[in-house]
């Protein structure tokens, strides 16, 4: 028999051919069994996303902090709102996703779930080009802070800072992070630049970004070496 057949996983979309041959059988009882060999081959992409090695290597590269270096908008000393946080479409690992809010413990109560969750990859520019990750390139991500409404002080449009529990995906795999800590400022166009830190497997890092007017956070990893 001739095989062929499609399929997708983290380095794109591939194609799969080759040959099933039967095995001989001793009795007419005996299992049908098969010897199988495929090839897979990747299909080339009009989208400008990295062939596999390079993809890896630039997961490597944003990790060690080779194409970038954060910077942080503060307020100038003079009462003015710093500008919108610095975007790096290349060169950092990024993550892009929507900010929610909901009671955790019935509709009655004070105790809300804040979560950020969404896609990340060693590039934003990875993530705009196929934002369904549709080529299997990005990996997933959420943050989440559990916390008591004060009416004084919330309001359910203010995003909540504070230290957030989360995860992401690498390889099929859940990777939790430690230590995040998440601070919302205003800033001059009157959304949120973000900033703070955490840690994971591949070390601690620095974390920058912003908060859009309609709940989109971009967010960018800029590990410490």
């Amino acid at each position: 028999f001739s095989v062929k057949a499609n399929g997708t996983n983290q380095f794109g979309l591939f194609k799969l051919s080759g040959t099933a041959k039967k095995k001989e059988t001793e009795g007419c009882g005996d299992p049908v069994s098969y010897t199988v060999r495929l090839q897979k081959k990747y299909i080339k992409s009009n989208s400008p996303t990295p062939a596999p090695a390079a993809f890896q290597k630039e997961i490597e590269d944003a990790i060690n902090g080779k194409n970038s270096t954060s910077q942080t908008a503060h307020n100038d000393g003079n009462g003015l709102l710093p500008p919108p946080s610095k975007m790096f479409p290349t060169g950092v690992i990024s993550l892009r996703g929507k900010l929610n809010k909901s009671r955790w413990r019935g509709s009655g109560d004070k105790n809300f779930i804040q979560t950020v969750e969404g896609l990340w990859a060693p590039s934003l520019q990875t993530i705009l080009a196929d934002s369904k990750n549709t080529n299997g390139l990005c990996g997933t991500f959420r943050y989440e802070l559990m916390y008591i409404e004060d009416t004084i002080q919330d309001s359910p449009s203010c995003p909540r800072s504070g230290s957030f529990r989360g995860w992401f995906t690498m390889h099929g795999k859940k990777i939790q992070e430690q230590d995040i800590s998440i601070k919302f400022l205003d800033n001059s166009e009157g959304h949120y630049n973000i900033e703070g830190e955490g840690s994971n497997i591949f070390g601690q890092y620095k974390i920058t970004g912003t908060l859009s007017a309609d709940g989109v956070v971009t967010l960018f990893r800029h590990y410490y070496r």
